[in-house]
């Protein structure tokens, strides 16, 4: 018997796994140690997912700001402004390449 206990226990991880899959990895750890702080029993997946739900919605918000901050960095630095000085062009081109590399490795 201890042997299917085993076995149920793999399944359950599994499935669990599955159903959180989706998560980023910061935003699960987070629902995870709140779960632990609050339940000493194994959670299920709609437990951490309505934990979860409220930083994901967050994150994607976040996400759009700096996609909508990447654009207008993008019209900045496409423009020819004689007017601006390099100083403010080299802070704007350095603002842009860092919403590009976690737009690129955040989603």
């Amino acid at each position: 018997m201890p042997h299917d206990d085993e076995d149920k226990s793999k399944v359950l991880l599994a499935e669990l796994t599955r159903d959180v899959a989706h998560l980023p990895e910061a935003i699960l750890r987070v629902a995870c140690e709140g779960w632990r702080r609050t339940s000493k029993y194994w959670p299920h997946a709609s437990e951490l997912l309505a934990i979860a739900e409220p930083m994901l919605d967050k994150h994607y918000r976040d996400l759009d700001y700096l996609r909508y901050r990447k654009d207008q960095l993008d019209v900045q630095a496409a423009e020819s402004d004689p007017v601006r000085s390099g100083r403010a062009k080299e802070v704007a081109n350095r603002e842009l390449a860092k919403m590009r590399s976690i737009l690129g490795g955040g989603e």
